[in-house]
């Protein structure tokens, strides 16, 4: 974008630019975006899903049988058990502003921890304790 020739399409500052190369330079800046519109729904209750959600701008709710449960807003997560499970959504995440995510598939996550030996370890330890939790709640419940 910094480079482009159309005025436009380059950033309107140089403090754009730089909060651009810092967040690319944290890690994840490579991640793919996605943008929501007020009201739409993210991912629905009873889905199965294979990647999570970072909050970018915007403000979700999280509603499980039309109940709201919570509101997320600008960098918080939400799916992050499709990331480690293939079991259906627990609760619907649908936009109340505009919303703009990062999506974190499985992909995108392992390449993350690829670059980070200690944090990868204690990520895949939470995952695997996570499902062994998960597996545990449902074999008691049927």
């Amino acid at each position: 974008r910094a480079l482009s020739l159309a005025r436009e399409q380059r950033h309107a500052s140089v403090e754009l630019l730089q909060a651009e190369v810092e967040e690319v330079l944290r890690g994840g800046g490579w991640f793919a975006t996605q943008h929501f519109a007020a009201g739409e729904v993210v991912l629905r209750e009873g889905d199965v899903g294979e990647c999570a959600y970072i909050i970018r701008a915007g403000r979700c709710e999280v509603l499980r049988g039309g109940k709201r449960l919570n509101v997320l807003g600008e960098g918080e997560v939400f799916g992050e058990m499709g990331v480690i499970n293939d079991r259906p959504r627990s609760a619907t995440v649908r936009a109340i502003d505009d919303v703009v995510v990062y999506v974190i598939t499985r992909d995108a996550l392992e390449h993350e921890l690829d670059d980070n030996r200690w944090l990868a370890t204690v990520i895949r330890a939470l995952a695997r304790r996570f499902q062994q939790a998960d597996r545990a709640l449902t074999e008691s419940m049927g």
